[in-house]
């Protein structure tokens, strides 16, 4: 599926798929009992660094990523960063109250999402879902039917949407040829 956007493969594509969802769970725990910003700031940087140059995605493709992963993050440091508590007010304007703790730990949550979303974007952008399915087969022993079953629910996904849009751009086009006065309750 990311063939389109791929520009380059290196070693990361040919590692176990088992061995990369261990390492972003491993890293799941260890950035949750992280609470230096400056050890979780480097970590935020390297993992962003191995993004660009491990995934071998084209760069306007990452850049886009990345500009929704940051804004995304910051969204979602936002509530903290208004409405947590301190001592050292920087803002205040009605029930707004943005203290320095309060932005600290906002940035704090941010890097943390960031840095798992990184990993995961190169999870993604270097793993092929099949190869996560067979490994899931033989190395942990699921069953085939299952891992054939999830398989081909993803694979399913895309002609869904098609489909999805398909239908709605036929009853765009037939809607002028049923009359309301025929079918009152229809709502088109």
């Amino acid at each position: 599926m990311f063939e389109a956007v791929k520009k380059y493969k290196t070693f990361i594509d040919y590692a176990n798929p088992l061995t990369k969802i261990l390492l972003a769970a491993i890293l799941f725990v260890m950035v949750i009992f992280i609470h230096n910003p400056n050890v979780l700031f480097h970590l935020t940087m390297l993992m962003l660094l191995m993004l660009l140059i491990l995934s071998g995605v084209k760069l306007k493709y990452l850049i886009l990523l990345l500009i929704f992963i940051f804004i995304s993050g910051f969204i979602s440091s936002l509530y903290m960063i208004f409405y947590g508590e301190g001592s050292e007010t920087l803002f205040r304007y009605g029930i707004i109250h943005i203290t320095e703790e309060s932005f600290i730990r906002g940035i704090h949550i941010t890097m943390r999402g960031v840095t798992l979303s990184l990993f995961g974007a190169l999870v993604i952008f270097t793993s092929k879902i099949t190869d996560v399915f067979y490994a899931l087969m033989i190395q942990l022993k699921v069953k085939p039917k299952y891992a054939y079953s999830f398989m081909a629910a993803i694979r399913m996904v895309p002609i869904i949407i098609t489909e999805y849009f398909q239908l709605r751009q036929a009853r765009k086009v037939r809607r002028a040829l049923i009359h309301k006065s025929i079918f009152p309750a229809l709502k088109v």
